[in-house]
């Protein structure tokens, strides 16, 4: 049999700590051994009784000299880092003083919120960063900490995943602050991805809207308002984006625009990566659309 070393058992005891303090506020969940491969913790919040976002932990067993006059820190490997950028959930490091073995009671487990640095600032060139945090869970007040870590920290950083994609999500169940709703000072970072997604979305809505206006249901209102967004776009719309808009300004009795976006479209299938026989097909589409303009007018 293995050697069982100290270092193992101190990482083993770190885990558990994590674990049993976590569980007064979520359900846990540890990764089974031999499958740990960045996260040693899946948890899901509960608000009351009621299972509310789900996130990841990485604990670290650390000494004392990983410890300052009032906080933490670790030195992360940047391999770690591009791994946890990828996860659908919020990610934290849990950095827990094992101090002597046997060790002496935990009072302060520090804590890193890995996704929120990694939105702000990136991935680092470098093979490894530190970070430093003075964020933790006090065993002296561990229940109004866990409190505001899972109905304000794992609601903020879960909302800032999305924005990282240019989605902005509205922070779920915000307690401390009702007038936050959405995460602040990073969507400038994102805001091609942003620009993107409302493009893609206005695109999408906008065929929708015109396919409902052309049966039997009329929302006339909202398909104006996606209307004048998908413009915003003339320039970059794909082949579904110019089709709504022509469509959508035809239902407006505005043919001049209508054979503009269609001739857009016309000029966007000849140029993309579609077959000869699916460009006939779409062309011809279009063309016929075009002779239904020309006898309105």
């Amino acid at each position: 049999m293995p050697d069982v070393t100290v270092e193992i058992q101190k990482g083993n005891y770190a885990e558990s700590i994590a674990a049993s303090w976590l569980s007064r506020k979520c359900l846990v969940r540890p990764v089974s051994g031999g499958t740990d491969i960045g996260i040693d913790l899946y948890c899901e919040s509960l608000l009351g009784t009621s299972p509310f976002q789900h996130f990841w932990i990485q604990v670290k067993a650390i000494p004392q000299a990983n410890l300052g006059h009032n906080g933490a820190f670790f030195d992360f490997k940047t391999p770690h880092l591009q791994y946890w950028a990828n996860q659908p959930v919020p990610v934290y490091a849990f950095l827990v003083p094992v101090l002597g073995w046997p060790p002496a009671d935990v009072k302060t487990i520090w804590g890193v919120r890995i996704t929120d640095r990694i939105v702000r600032d990136g991935i680092p060139d470098q093979a490894t960063i530190r970070y430093h945090t003075e964020e933790g869970l006090d065993a002296a007040n561990l229940d109004a900490d866990l409190a505001k870590f899972v109905s304000v920290i794992v609601p903020y950083d879960t909302a800032l995943i999305y924005l990282q994609k240019g989605l902005v999500a509205p922070i779920a169940k915000v307690e401390e602050d009702p007038l936050e709703r959405f995460p602040s000072h990073v969507a400038l970072r994102y805001v091609d991805r942003i620009l993107q997604a409302i493009k893609y979305a206005a695109e999408l809505t906008l065929a929708e809207l015109v396919s409902e206006e052309a049966g039997t249901h009329v929302r006339t209102p909202e398909r104006l308002k996606i209307h004048n967004i998908a413009t915003l776009f003339s320039d970059e719309l794909t082949v579904l984006g110019l089709s709504a808009v022509a469509n959508s300004a035809h239902l407006d009795g505005d043919v001049v625009m209508a054979r503009e976006y269609l001739e857009r479209a016309k000029q966007w299938i000849s140029h993309s990566d579609m077959s000869p026989t699916q460009k006939a097909e779409a062309i011809a589409k279009a063309d016929i659309m075009l002779r239904i303009l020309a006898r309105t007018q």
